[in-house]
């Protein structure tokens, strides 16, 4: 990579300095690759899998809560962990609903979606 194309990776780089993310499914694979990027960007994380999860990544620290997200008390505690949102104007709050036959999502825009199961 040349000098110019490495400046124009570091302007497109995104920073979430601040912020705090959940990542599910973080204890390998996708999830934990997305987890180590959000912790790189700056993000305080916490992560979640039904599977033990190493907290240390090459550029600082995960918050590793180890359950299934399929335990409303499990999901309460996970957002409790990760802290109190920021407000802003592109955050979104998803509450999930789930029964045997769908889940549903309402978005603080309004929209509303439903996803067969």
């Amino acid at each position: 990579m040349t000098d110019t194309e490495t400046r124009a990776a570091d302007d497109l780089t995104l920073r979430l300095d601040g912020r705090s993310v959940i990542v599910t499914g973080a204890a390998s694979g996708i999830g934990r690759r997305t987890a180590e990027l959000f912790v790189e960007a700056g993000a305080t994380v916490t992560a979640c899998d039904i599977n033990p999860i190493e907290a240390a990544t090459p550029h600082g620290e995960l918050k590793p809560i180890v359950g299934d997200v399929g335990d409303e008390d499990y999901v309460e505690a996970v957002v409790a962990a990760a802290g109190r949102p920021r407000r802003s104007a592109r955050s979104s709050t998803v509450r999930a609903s789930s029964t045997a036959r769908d889940s549903t999502r309402t978005f603080r825009s309004g929209a509303r979606s439903s996803t067969p199961t």
